[in-house]
């Protein structure tokens, strides 16, 4: 009997299917990271240079309210303004953003003395971006969206609120920063 023999002879089936099953493991979820990875890097570019439009310094964004002082449980209208102003047309995303002039997920940061306030509103889960959700805006052009800011975040204290709209949200740059007085 020769070493070649005696290899075959010792070799357990049964270890050799666990070892398939590892592997095939293995490779399962280092494709599974793959495709989150992947994700999560189009979910950041969505918008801006995934799409082949213009880079992110050419849209501004501002938010804004009709006034500055409010009473507690009082209506806050607050606008969010998208501008293109750049050389050429922007597409972006306005999911879950007030330009869908709704709540459908949290895109401020609202903070008053005690830190960062929660979002509070509705949750929308969607398929997949088609070619017609996304909005492009050309040169000077600009698009609004209104949403009552407390259908989306509970300003129940009194107090001075800060808001912003959030950085690279859907492909839109942050907004400007605003102060509510609730008296």
């Amino acid at each position: 009997m020769n070493l070649k023999d005696i290899d075959l002879v010792t070799r357990n089936p049964k270890s050799d299917i666990i070892n398939k099953k590892s592997k095939m493991t293995r490779i399962i979820t280092i494709l599974a990271v793959l495709i989150i990875y992947s994700c999560n890097t189009l979910k950041k570019n969505n918008g801006s240079e995934s799409k082949g439009t213009t880079h992110i310094s050419s849209v501004q964004t501002t938010i804004s309210t009709n006034k500055s002082v409010y009473k507690i449980g009082e209506p806050i209208e607050l606008s969010l303004e998208v501008k293109n102003t750049g050389n050429k047309p922007y597409t972006f995303l306005p999911w879950g953003t007030p330009i869908e002039n709704k709540f459908t997920g949290g895109c401020l940061e609202v903070t008053d003395n005690n830190g960062v306030l929660e979002y509070k509103g509705i949750m929308v889960k969607r398929v997949s971006p088609t070619e017609k959700d996304y909005i492009t805006l050309e040169t000077g052009e600009t698009v609004v969206g209104k949403v009552n800011l407390l259908d989306g975040y509970k300003l129940k204290e009194k107090g001075v609120y800060t808001i912003q709209f959030d950085e690279t949200y859907n492909g839109l740059p942050e907004s400007n920063t605003i102060k509510v007085k609730i008296k």
